[in-house]
């Protein structure tokens, strides 16, 4: 469930929020953090410092259940999400958001902003009794679901 949120948000952020920027899920690359890859469980077998693109993290995400992956689309939805707060221009926001590099700190702040996004996401489709804590759905007592 809370694998299918992140693509769901992803998805809705890439074709909502940023559709003016005409993002091509194949054609925009993310670099993996340390912070993604050394996530436990199971993996899309991403290495740190290498770009992938959205729709090889998306499946990476999907197929193989990966919570590298999608720690990775989190810190960089995230990322643009914070971004957007700021209100820079469209120009401004995709050289951002396609920037190699973002402080490593401030990563566990992207994906806070953008599991808080999951979590909006979550009340549009009136999941009353649902509420993510993280991307990728590995066992914390704040992360919940029922039918």
């Amino acid at each position: 469930m809370t694998k299918i949120m992140t693509a769901y948000t992803c998805l809705k952020i890439m074709f909502g929020d940023m559709q003016c920027m005409n993002i091509h899920p194949k054609k925009i690359y993310f670099r993996a953090s340390l912070y993604a890859v050394k996530v436990g469980g199971t993996s899309a077998h991403i290495r740190e410092g290498l770009r992938y693109s959205i729709y090889d993290l998306l499946v990476g995400l999907m197929l193989p259940s990966g919570n590298d992956a999608s720690l990775v689309l989190a810190e960089n939805f995230g990322r643009f999400l914070f971004i957007e707060l700021s209100r820079n221009s469209s120009n401004k926001l995709k050289e951002n958001l396609e920037a190699d590099s973002y402080d490593p700190v401030i990563s566990k702040q992207y994906v806070k902003r953008f599991v808080k996004r999951m979590n909006a996401e979550a009340l549009k489709l009136k999941l009353i009794n649902t509420c993510f804590s993280n991307s990728h759905g590995l066992s914390d007592k704040a992360n919940k679901s029922s039918a």
